[in-house]
This record gives C-alpha cells, structure tokens and sequence, in this order.
C-alpha cells in the first residue's frame, strides 16, 4: 500500500550521454508515495531522511542542537521529520536566540538564501535517467503557497545527479530531493519518493 508502479519503457537521456537515449527492458519497480512507506521500503537508503547526514555530506556548516555554531544566521530543525512542509524549522539570529529553541533531536545549519527548486528524478542503480523540478514560491514557516515546473540551471542538476550517484550507488526508484541557491547549491532535503511530478 501507498506505492506506485514506474516502468522504466521509455528511452532517457542523462548529461554524460547527450543524446544518446538509454533503453531499458521494461523493468517495474514500486514507488513509494509516502515519507513513511519509503524509510520501511528502502532499508539500506533510509539514512536519508536524516538532514544532518545531508549537510554533512555536502561539508555545510552545521550540528546537532548541544553543539554551538561559530557564526548566525542558522536555521534550527528536526533532525527527522517525516511529516514535511518545514515542521518546527525557524531563523536564529543570534546565540541569544538560540537559547530558546534548545530542543532535543534537532539541529541548526547555515543560513542558505536563494531560489527553492525541488527536484523529482528517476534513478536505476544509482544513475539519475531523467528529472523534473519545481520551483517553490514560499508563504512563511517552511509553507508554500504553490509549486509551478521550473528550467533550473545545468550546474545545479549536475550537482544533484553527482550527489545521488556518490551517495546512493544501489539505489533504483524515485527520488525527490530539495536545494536551495544556485551557485552554489545546498541539498537541503532528500525523499525516497515522488515529491510533485505524480500530481501533473
């Protein structure tokens, strides 16, 4: 239950091979479409969903709440949050500030400013075959008022294809990872699901 079935049928492109199309024979895998079918489905790829490992593996400044960051602004957030849409994610200014939200099983990270693309990309074996992104248009509280289909630039599909296939070698499935800027970029959330391109 709460999974969808992609089959891979259709020729795709990726940035290494131009426009040398990849057929595949027509394997079927099940999708996710929940935060929580996909941490019980992808046992080995789970660790995912922990932000802290993600800023890590992209050398963001950052650490778990206990440990105190050296400059402002952050943002302080669930380490795991399963439910989405910035739960409990807020600015802090200030050390000052941040003595008020000294709460167990978050953690802060740089402040990041800049376009907020979310992007849903097909993957078999740890290679991204095709992508699509969203741009997010924000109301506040890590809420969005809507989300429309967006070109983003090469260097920040590039920085995200090289991201999943360092991290995610044996993975095969769909993959919605977020990024906010974009030059650089910052991974700052990443699904084992569809995030938007299921509701097109």
């Amino acid at each position: 239950q709460y999974k969808a079935q992609i089959r891979f049928i259709i020729p795709f492109d990726t940035p290494e091979q131009g426009q040398v199309p990849l057929r595949l024979k027509d394997p079927v895998v099940d999708i996710p479409t929940t935060d929580d079918s996909a941490w019980l489905y992808y046992e080995n790829e789970n660790w995912v969903y922990n932000k802290l490992n993600i800023a890590l593996s992209q050398n963001v400044d950052c650490g778990p709440i206990g440990v105190t960051p050296t400059k402002y602004p952050v943002v302080v957030k669930p380490i795991y949050n399963m439910f989405g849409g910035g739960v409990e994610a807020r600015k802090i200014n200030s050390s000052k500030e941040l003595e008020t939200c000294r709460h167990p099983g978050c953690l802060w990270m740089k402040w990041i400013e800049g376009i907020h693309l979310s992007h849903d990309i097909i993957v078999l074996n740890g290679v991204p075959l095709w992508s699509i992104t969203f741009k997010g248009y924000p109301i506040g509280n890590g809420m969005f008022d809507y989300w429309e289909v967006s070109i983003p630039k090469n260097s920040i599909i590039l920085y995200v294809y090289d991201w999943i296939k360092k991290h995610l070698k044996n993975y095969t499935g769909c993959i919605c990872l977020e990024t906010i800027g974009q030059e650089p970029t910052t991974i700052i959330e990443v699904h084992l699901r569809m995030g938007d391109v299921d509701r097109l």
